[in-house]
């Protein structure tokens, strides 16, 4: 913890608790590798619902842990971290029961010499580097965010968490999927359709990331105040948190195209090159941190995380697109989903002080984006409506 967030040691009291939460929290290590494995396994055989689902095992016991510490009298913090292992197992055994149905079964014989476990781990070895870096990213993020102001790393903490959402749903959603039919095209050889998978992957993304990242900025404040706003949550700490949601909404888009891009090097089986832009981007979000922590506190730091995030989908487009030889992302169709994107988060910005109508009118400006891009013909916009039905006729006749 002294490591992690030095600047605390200066509140002996909030080190305490600190310390206390990391070592209730620490087993939650090993229960999520169990969860990412599983969800490896499922995604491996084209089953991608559970896996999607999982998160929000998590996300229900941690809302249930802090509602059971407020009505009970218990400490909050506290019951929120027994909730984060409760969680964890949670995700354990929710896909559980999907692993059965497609014919997997924890026993049987096993080998570490097994040739595809060889090859797995010398694959595996640089994309764990790689997630050691993303996480390097968020504790050394807070390890600067300890030296701001008492509240810093709830705001952008609490920011991050609504910025997660769309990503979580969508962004990662997507690249997920994309990952199994880009490795089975890669290993045939087929680069057209290859190119084509991943094409279709980008243009969803952003047709999708980009109009959330404009709503999230043009109703950051009304969408903070409604969810927190209440008890020590004051209106200040609703303006630092909502500021922050601001920066970090800035770069969403970003980190959603990213995810496919590193999927379609997965899929190639290069694993060291997202490593080793990750590395440069990990670097370089700490120095634009430090440099815009002085002037701009917290929000510096969510605004170095979007500069990086920025850096990062850059340098994988361009290397991606060397390695294929072709664009995977038609730049006409990109310009038409930032326009209608702006559009949108600007009637979204305007609407923010009509008290709760802003709410209600969240609907209407998805109906608006969906009917203008439809009416561009873009053909984003015609893949998500497919998907749309296609997934609304499996439930129908599941249902009969």
């Amino acid at each position: 913890t002294m490591a992690i967030a030095p600047g605390f040691l200066d509140n002996h009291a909030q080190f305490a608790v600190t310390v206390d939460l990391v070592r209730i929290c620490f087993p939650y290590v090993v229960l999520i590798c169990g969860v990412a494995l599983c969800m490896g396994i499922l995604n491996s055989r084209n089953h991608f619902l559970a896996p999607a689902l999982a998160p929000v095992a998590l996300n229900v016991s941690l809302i249930g842990s802090a509602l059971f510490g407020y009505f009970a009298g218990y400490n909050v913090a506290y019951c929120m971290a027994y909730g984060v292992l409760v969680g964890g197992a949670a995700q354990w055994l929710l896909q559980q029961p999907f692993l059965v149905r497609t014919g997997f079964s924890w026993r049987g014989p096993w080998s570490w010499r097994n040739k595809g476990v060889a090859r797995m781990g010398m694959l595996m070895l640089p994309t764990v580097f790689g997630a050691a870096v993303y996480q390097l990213n968020i504790l050394l993020g807070t390890l600067l965010a300890s030296f701001l102001p008492v509240g810093s790393v709830s705001y952008l903490y609490y920011a991050d968490r609504l910025v997660q959402f769309p990503l979580g749903v969508f962004g990662i959603a997507i690249s997920t999927a994309a990952l199994p039919s880009l490795s089975r095209l890669a290993a045939k050889g087929e680069k057209a359709e290859y190119d084509e998978a991943l094409s279709a992957s980008l243009g969803l993304t952003l047709f999708i990331s980009l109009p959330a990242a404009a709503g999230l900025i043009g109703l950051a404040g009304p969408v903070i105040g409604l969810l927190f706003e209440r008890g020590a949550f004051t209106p200040e700490a609703v303006a630092a948190t909502a500021n922050a949601l601001v920066a970090y909404s800035v770069g969403l888009p970003f980190i959603a195209l990213s995810r496919p891009l590193v999927a379609g090097f997965y899929a190639l089986e290069d694993t060291r090159t997202p490593v080793k832009i990750a590395v440069l981007c990990l670097v370089s979000n700490i120095g634009l941190g430090v440099l815009l922590m002085q002037p701009l506190a917290h929000v510096g730091l969510a605004l170095a995380v979007s500069a990086s995030s920025l850096l990062n989908l850059g340098l994988l487009y361009v290397l991606l697109c060397r390695k294929r030889g072709s664009s995977l992302l038609p730049v006409g169709a990109a310009l038409r989903i930032l326009l209608l994107s702006a559009l949108i988060g600007g009637g979204a910005f305007l609407s923010a002080d009509w008290h709760l109508w802003w709410v209600l009118l969240i609907p209407v400006w998805i109906a608006v984006y969906m009917f203008l891009a439809l009416a561009l013909r873009l053909k984003e916009a015609r893949l998500f409506v497919d998907m749309f039905r296609s997934r609304m006729r499996r439930k129908l006749s599941r249902a009969k």
